[in-house]
């Protein structure tokens, strides 16, 4: 469940973080093309495309990283229920899972 719980917030970070990053750059680097003419072309834009590639790469990363980290936390707490092991401040929804805090 530790696991779980570390997996999911991962997931989330990277989720959010490289979604503004892609989001930002990408309007940066739209920017940039569109005000700067083809030959004053520098390694600004370089620099924005390469951030606009790495937040999407974190983006598509994080994702299943924060799904695998939901369904691993949710299957702990089902098979803690099979058991009858009190679960520390934890939560399910829609799981049937009586909430013990």
């Amino acid at each position: 469940m530790v696991k779980a719980t570390g997996f999911s917030t991962t997931g989330m970070i990277l989720t959010l973080a490289g979604g503004a990053v892609f989001i930002s750059s990408g309007l940066l680097f739209y920017n940039y093309l569109n005000k700067t003419p083809f030959m004053e072309w520098d390694a600004e834009g370089g620099i924005y495309g390469i951030f606009y590639l790495c937040g999407a790469a974190s983006t598509i990363a994080g994702i299943p990283l924060w799904i695998i980290g939901g369904n691993r936390k949710s299957k702990a707490e089902v098979a803690l229920k099979k058991f009858d092991i009190k679960t520390e401040n934890t939560m399910a929804v829609g799981l049937g899972i009586t909430l013990r805090f």
